[in-house]
């Protein structure tokens, strides 16, 4: 299963952030997100959030330990899509927020497009 913050229409900055810095709506959605893979018969779970702001980067670490913790106890999973960067210094909305090496030690494994 994946999951994203952003439609044809909007970037997802904002609702990125309304779930990083929102502990109970993390609790909400990690809950319904087990329930729906339980009845689904689905594995794991793929975060592929894009556009978030920058100062949002050690929410988006802190919510995918939580994820993590939640799911695995469940039996699931955990991966972390990101855009590909060529140094770690790289700017822009797409990439600031996305910490590589921190992903790379949290999930179950990255998926780069």
């Amino acid at each position: 299963m994946s999951i994203t913050n952003f439609s044809p229409t909007d970037p997802g900055s904002h609702l990125a952030h309304a779930i990083l810095a929102g502990p109970e709506l993390q609790d909400r959605l990690l809950t319904n997100i087990i329930n729906t893979m339980r009845s689904k018969g689905y594995r794991g779970l793929n975060v592929d959030f894009e556009n978030v702001f920058p100062a949002d980067r050690e929410l988006y670490n802190q919510f995918l330990r939580r994820a993590v913790a939640r799911l695995h106890e469940n039996g699931f999973f955990v991966s972390s899509a990101l855009a590909p960067q060529t140094s770690a210094e790289q700017r822009g909305l797409l990439y600031e927020a996305h910490d590589c090496a921190a992903h790379g030690q949290i999930v179950n494994f990255l998926w780069f497009s």
